[in-house]
């Protein structure tokens, strides 16, 4: 079975979505910080500086440990509910201060990166209602409920402090209905629907063009702007090719972009970013197996997909192939693997 490490010890996150949590678990729960620390691999060091980017599997480790300890596993809608403005420093400030709701989600959705590097949120404007969407960018496991509930609950608690009834939202969860369910209710909205297609809130578009009214006073002068831009040049800085070029090839669906598509949409030659993923010890063609590995078994355990159907997903136009591909990565067939799994 792959595992969530093999992706995310590789993957360096800024170290706020952790340390956030932290401070929720040592102030709500009374946890002691030398534990927590303990059970994630983290030091102190790296917890209070907020430039640090870790491992993102620390973070795995202190979710698991989190939803262990509390017995919660509705624990992401409560963190998410106690977060505001000041939690995401001078992207929450800057955020706040924008003349709209628009303004605002453009400006998160820009910065985004500076924060979590889990996920990616996208703001998408249809006829009479608009679509705040969240996306995990890799495997995540188990803790992608307690990730995807934390960003949604977050995003909510905003809208709450922004004066929006939370009355008129509807939620879209693309998984099952949990056994916490019942919290989505309680602390986000009375309209929540499981199983969708993706992980959602729908609101009225008439919203994105109201102020944002906070009883936060913050003017937004050029030097948050510019600290927010630094700390982006930072971010994109630490994003090594491979990495970047994993994450295009997650978004694809069906057949995956050729390798002189990938060099295309980064402006390079198909030599030049040959050139620098050997540098870091990977080709292209392995880039390829990596991300149809993974998501073979996204699709497998959180879909309810049938072999054909994940198969053309990954873009294999004759599903034995598919078979044969798991086969010599898991060491079972697909429908094996699912059934063992479950």
């Amino acid at each position: 079975m792959l595992k969530v490490d093999e992706v995310l010890n590789v993957r360096l996150i800024p170290v706020l979505g952790p340390a956030l949590l932290i401070e929720y678990l040592t102030e709500e729960h009374t946890i002691p910080l030398s534990i927590l620390l303990c059970e994630s691999g983290l030091t102190a060091q790296e917890v209070m500086d907020t430039s640090t980017r870790i491992p993102a599997s620390k973070f795995i480790k202190l979710i698991k440990y989190a939803l262990r300890i509390t017995q919660n596993n509705g624990l992401g809608i409560l963190l998410g509910q106690s977060l505001g403005p000041n939690s995401f420093q001078s992207m929450g400030h800057a955020a706040i201060s924008q003349a709209n709701l628009r303004d605002s989600l453009r400006l998160i959705i820009l910065y985004y990166k500076t924060t979590a590097y889990l996920t990616e949120v996208l703001l998408i404007e249809q006829d009479g209602f608009a679509v705040f969407r969240i996306k995990p960018l890799v495997y995540l496991g188990e803790a992608e409920s307690f990730i995807i509930d934390l960003v949604i609950s977050g995003f909510i608690a905003e809208l709450t402090k922004f004066n929006f009834p939370t009355s008129m939202l509807k939620l879209f969860l693309a998984k099952p209905k949990p056994d916490y369910f019942e919290d989505y209710f309680t602390q986000l909205t009375n309209s929540v629907k499981f199983n969708a297609e993706h992980h959602e809130v729908h609101f009225p578009k008439a919203w994105l063009d109201r102020p944002v009214v906070t009883e936060y006073e913050i003017d937004c002068d050029e030097s948050l702007i510019d600290i927010c831009n630094k700390n982006l040049v930072r971010a994109e800085r630490l994003i090594n090719t491979v990495e970047r070029i994993k994450d295009s090839l997650r978004q694809a669906s069906g057949q995956m972009p050729s390798l002189e598509d990938v060099a295309a949409s980064y402006h390079q030659s198909t030599r030049s970013l040959q050139r620098a993923l050997k540098v870091e010890g990977y080709s292209f063609r392995q880039l390829i197996e990596d991300i149809r590995k993974e998501r073979s078994q996204h699709l497998l355990l959180q879909t309810k997909m049938t072999i054909v159907e994940i198969a053309l997903e990954l873009g294999y136009s004759d599903p034995p192939n598919f078979t044969r591909a798991f086969k010599h990565w898991f060491g079972c067939c697909p429908l094996h693997y699912r059934n063992q799994s479950s």
